[in-house]
């Protein structure tokens, strides 16, 4: 299903981007051959624009910077927010996928959705229905694979994240915000250093991905038996049980 994916996306014109590991700490996103239009054009206008809600809200601070400004941030930051929004995606490509086949067998009208009537659903069948976890086994693994390999161990990162900050003593308890500031510019945490447009880039991608996986399991479905998923695995994302 990975390779599934990741080939759907090629085809798009949004081949996945790579990282790759640099000196002291720091890692190299290597810039996109597309943009973030074609990482989204795999969604209905209606998901585009809770994708885009949800890029303001996963990173506030960046969204008055300059788009070819060259942000730094915790690789573990980033690849959880990675693997939440890929979780995301393939929420909202299984709620869609329900919404449309809702209004076909209502007599509801065309199969195109308004973004707050998708939002309005969202809420009306109680999200975590779609958040709490992926269908089956296979699709957790595809996705664990694809954080890991952007990213590495997410646990890893974020316990060497957290003995930095306690490295910091009473500093860190007064101002986190400026202590990790000086950790990241100091490299004694793991990061990357990414322009902000590529950043929000690499958003759009996980939810692409998300989305897409929701087609290669269908797909697979009908060839073999999956495993159905028994819970979220979303300690391997660094999420506390």
């Amino acid at each position: 299903m990975y390779l599934a994916v990741a080939d759907e996306l090629r085809r798009a014109g949004a081949p996945m981007v790579e990282a790759l590991p640099g000196e002291d700490n720091t890692y190299e996103h290597v810039r996109p051959a597309a943009g973030a239009d074609a990482a989204l054009s795999v969604h209905s206008p209606a998901t585009r624009q809770i994708l885009e809600e949800h890029w303001r809200r996963s990173y506030p601070s960046l969204q008055e910077v300059d788009p070819r400004q060259i942000v730094r941030v915790p690789l573990f930051a980033c690849g959880q927010s990675y693997a939440m929004t890929a979780l995301h995606g393939y929420a909202l490509r299984r709620a869609e996928r329900r919404y449309r086949l809702e209004r076909t067998l209502t007599g509801a009208g065309g199969a195109e959705a308004s973004g707050d009537g998708l939002r309005n659903y969202l809420e009306a069948v109680a999200p975590k229905e779609f958040e709490e976890s992926m269908l089956t086994l296979e699709a957790q693994m595809a996705t664990e694979a694809l954080v890991e390999a952007h990213f590495g161990d997410l646990n890893g990162l974020k316990a060497a994240l957290s003995q930095a900050m306690q490295d910091r003593g009473q500093a860190a308890m007064r101002d986190p915000n400026q202590e990790l500031t000086k950790a990241l510019d100091n490299n004694e945490v793991a990061n990357t250093c990414i322009v902000c447009a590529d950043l929000r880039r690499l958003v759009y991608e996980a939810a692409s991905f998300g989305a897409l996986l929701v087609e290669a399991e269908v797909r697979a479905q009908g060839l073999c038996d999956l495993t159905t998923a028994t819970d979220g695995r979303l300690w391997n994302f660094g999420v506390p049980d």
